[in-house]
């Protein structure tokens, strides 16, 4: 491809920029276009190139100078038939070259913001444009669409490559917060996902205390999978044993099943920390059971029918805690 500097006064360029002011008035309306004619673009402010295949018109871009710093890109079209070519990207780069080379510091530009406009958007995305709001002399326009690029420093590859791993990091950072945080609202509110009911399950407490999920039936459960050196379980047990005190007369029962390795560890754990909920060992049947409990802690709540209304990984905030067991205290009992 050739870049050629353009007085604007070849037929082919000329026919190029009507069927582009046509393009735009088919799709933008009137008091939206913003699109230079002719006698614009040969004013001294903007300096304009066509692009060339030997004698093949493919394309023209332009470059207004706004301040000695900022320059505006304008006018990029390419011909019907050279679409999908790179002609738009060879186009561009060409500006950011001649920008780089005049000491501009950042390149700003305005497009559409309807849906025929989002292949040209995403073009400039690619080059590291990003959002921004209007410029002088626009406005803001609903129809319109700023983006901007710095030019403190070259668009390389590896920056691009870091630009959108930086994104994509952000997006798992979401997802991983709306998992943990989800389940959290889910019990403030009283709305989750349908669980079925809970597997049967029994142990012998560290106390002696026989636990069986029959025997349970009619009181609202808290199941907790947790263990003596996670962090997040130290951190909730003063939450559950709390609960434990101040409910269990009222129908709830607060159970747990430490996963340790070295059971010897937990019973002093217990009475360091003076609490009095039984608590069991977890085996592999009872993780089983469950679906695998592959992350600690996990908690439970059944109601008063064995069916699991919520499932919490990680450390369970006390305020959804309680507010997910009154809530079920206040259900009806099953046969009431």
């Amino acid at each position: 491809m050739q870049f050629r500097e353009d007085d604007l006064t070849g037929p082919e360029i000329r026919a190029l920029l009507e069927r582009h002011l046509e393009h735009m008035a088919e799709i933008t309306p009137p008091e939206s276009i913003h699109a230079m004619d002719v006698d614009r673009l040969g004013g001294p402010d903007v300096t304009f190139w066509s692009v060339w295949d030997d004698d093949a018109l493919l394309g023209c871009g332009a470059l207004r100078e706004i301040d000695a710093t900022t320059g505006e890109v304008k006018s990029m079209r390419t011909v019907d038939e050279a679409r999908g070519r790179g002609v738009g990207r060879a186009t561009l780069d060409h500006l950011l070259a001649v920008a780089r080379e005049r000491g501009y510091t950042r390149i700003v530009l305005e497009t559409g913001s309807a849906e025929a406009f989002a292949p040209a958007r995403r073009l400039y995305e690619r080059a590291g444009f990003e959002p921004r709001g209007p410029y002088p002399p626009y406005e803001d326009d609903p129809n319109l669409f700023f983006m901007e690029l710095s030019l403190s420093a070259p668009t390389s590859p590896l920056r691009q490559a870091l630009k959108w791993g930086e994104r994509l990091l952000f997006v798992v950072l979401l997802l991983f917060l709306f998992n943990r945080a989800g389940p959290q609202f889910g019990t403030l509110l009283g709305v989750g996902p349908d669980l079925g009911r809970a597997p049967a399950y029994s142990f012998q407490a560290i106390d002696g205390t026989p636990i069986d999920s029959e025997a349970l039936l009619g009181q609202v459960v808290v199941l907790n999978f947790w263990a003596t050196w996670c962090g997040p379980c130290k951190l909730e047990m003063p939450a559950l044993q709390s609960l434990h005190e101040d409910r269990a007369g009222d129908g709830v029962a607060v159970v747990g099943l430490a996963t340790d390795v070295a059971r010897a560890d937990v019973a002093p754990f217990l009475e360091e920390r003076e609490i009095s909920y039984p608590i069991g060992y977890a085996d592999g049947s009872h993780q089983r059971a469950f679906g695998g409990v592959r992350m600690i802690p996990t908690t439970y709540i059944i109601d008063r029918s064995g069916v699991i209304r919520h499932k919490v990984i990680g450390y369970f905030a006390p305020p959804a805690m309680r507010a997910a067991v009154n809530r079920l205290l206040n259900e009806d009992a099953p046969g009431s």
